[in-house]
């Protein structure tokens, strides 16, 4: 099955659809929509999304439909990244495999969070953060950057706390710059700017909405876990440190910006062990932005690993771990 995937690139893209399709709907024919659309749409920006809307099983499978293309577009765009900037060795979808994998543990309560789309638009800013590397003078994507981070935490508030990795990703690819520090924190209030100058005019109070963002935020939110889902977690767990080993060994051969590349992802997994620890709202909605950093030593591991018996093994408990996460719940 390894060897199968390496060599054809147009079977492994037509499993990606089709095991995304059956990771996404395996949940979607076991659970009922009334239990799913209580939480997707809670940040005070776009309550009103939903609160005008009427929720009933069409609405449930027209969400689920669109999550279905938001995580491939993720995960192939992911792919995308990984082989432009020499992430990953050889030309593989397994990038995409394993995101679609580890967000799985989103499913059980935040299958339809806002964080699926502050995760696309997170990988848009790794990409133009990424490609500042060659620029000469002043960078202006950092800007860029920061501004799709404002726009993002509108849907999801929390990734507004990946602030310090951004700033971190410009000292690390460029040479210090203050000017392109304050690019990121400018970029970031430009949103804030609008949406707040709109309340004005609309005559909406901002200390009633600041007061809802925070409440939000400090709202602390319990999760359910059953032993399916500790075990596949516990798994991935020990799955991700052994190709962490793994990739650290091929760590030396690789070029000198790929490693600042392998660095920066492994900063922003910590970041987001930060948020999940301290954040008292962060829950399992950040596996769709873990899912990121995560598949990256995955992949790596398995473009460069042998095509052996015990490795086909772990791929496929890899990808059968979500699918009887989704059914036991």
């Amino acid at each position: 099955m390894i060897q199968l995937f390496r060599r054809n690139q147009q079977v492994f893209i037509f499993f990606t659809f089709l095991y995304c399709i059956i990771i996404v709907f395996s949940f979607y024919f076991t659970h009922p929509h009334t239990q799913l659309l209580t939480s997707p749409f809670s940040m005070p920006f776009l309550s009103g999304i939903i609160r005008n809307s009427s929720i009933n099983q069409h609405t449930y499978l027209l969400l689920t439909f669109l999550v279905t293309l938001l995580l491939l577009m993720i995960g192939f765009y992911l792919t995308r990244i990984a082989i432009n900037f020499l992430i990953i060795s050889l030309r593989s979808q397994f990038p995409a495999i394993f995101f679609l994998s580890i967000s799985a543990f989103a499913f059980h309560q935040e299958i339809f969070s806002g964080a699926i789309i502050a995760s696309l638009i997170l990988l848009i800013c790794l990409g133009r953060l990424f490609g500042s590397v060659n620029q000469k003078g002043l960078s202006y994507q950092f800007l860029d950057s920061g501004l799709l981070l404002g726009i993002a935490s509108l849907f999801y508030f929390n990734i507004l706390f990946l602030f310090p990795f951004f700033l971190l990703t410009q000292v690390v690819l460029r040479p210090p710059n203050w000017r392109e520090l304050i690019f990121v924190f400018i970029g970031m209030f430009l949103p804030f700017l609008y949406i707040f100058s709109v309340f004005f005019l609309q005559d909406i109070s901002f200390a009633e909405t600041w007061n809802q963002i925070m409440g939000w935020v400090f709202l602390k939110r319990t999760a359910s876990m059953n032993w399916y889902f500790l075990a596949g977690l516990g798994f991935y767990i020990l799955m991700i440190l052994f190709s962490s080993m793994y990739a650290i060994k091929k760590f030396t051969a690789t070029k000198i910006i790929t490693r600042k590349y392998y660095q920066l992802l492994f900063s922003l997994f910590i970041n987001l062990i930060l948020v999940f620890m301290l954040v008292p709202s962060a829950s399992f909605e950040l596996f769709y932005l873990f899912a990121i950093p995560a598949s990256v030593p995955l992949s790596i591991y398995f473009t460069g690993c042998r095509n052996n018996l015990f490795n086909q093994f772990l791929l496929v408990a890899s990808l059968m771990i979500p699918i009887i996460m989704n059914l036991s719940y």
